[in-house]
């Protein structure tokens, strides 16, 4: 931060990365929020939506892990709004993964349905496994809340066949078989 100007895009990229360490190594929960606030002022200042929506995706996890669902439903519905416009794509899959998650704790399962789908499809163009098995863990989750309970467990196999140790997945098939 020292080597940067304090209002520049550059000292936005390194407030939002500085945000995430704060939060999650160091559980700094207010002053990462505080980082990503100021993040998020120079982003829209400055007219850089992947910064906006990094920035987004970043404090809706934060949000989500204190319980603040609204906090995290907001942000994450903006940084899906955004990315039409942009190719950053892990920020996106964060975003709705965050908003699909509070959506199923509300028990909103039609408006969470499009980010599962989403979710897969952007983590299959990344071949990205983790986030693979994220989307069809939340398929899964949404199938199980439907009673739908031959589609949950095609859906935990394709998830175990992606991340084999995955714990949400293996926990989940635990309730199934049970």
């Amino acid at each position: 931060m020292k080597l940067v100007s304090p209002d520049s895009i550059e000292a936005g990229r390194l407030l939002q990365i500085q945000g995430e360490a704060t939060a999650h190594e160091e559980g700094k929960f207010d002053s990462a929020q505080e980082m990503y606030s100021q993040a998020m002022t120079i982003a829209q200042r400055e007219g850089d939506p992947v910064l906006e929506i990094r920035t987004l995706a970043s404090s809706a996890r934060l949000d989500y892990g204190r319980l603040n669902f609204q906090g995290c439903l907001e942000k994450g519905l903006r940084a899906v709004e955004l990315a039409r416009y942009v190719d950053e794509l892990q920020a996106e899959i964060s975003a709705r993964y965050s908003a699909e998650r509070v959506l199923l704790v509300n028990g909103d399962l039609e408006r969470a349905r499009p980010h599962g789908t989403a979710i897969l499809a952007l983590s299959e163009k990344l071949r990205d496994r983790s986030w693979m098995a994220s989307a069809l863990w939340l398929n899964e989750r949404k199938s199980c809340l439907e009673g739908d309970w031959s589609a949950a467990r095609a859906l935990n196999d394709l998830g175990l066949a992606t991340l084999s140790m995955d714990p949400r997945l293996l926990g989940t098939r635990v309730l199934l078989e049970y």
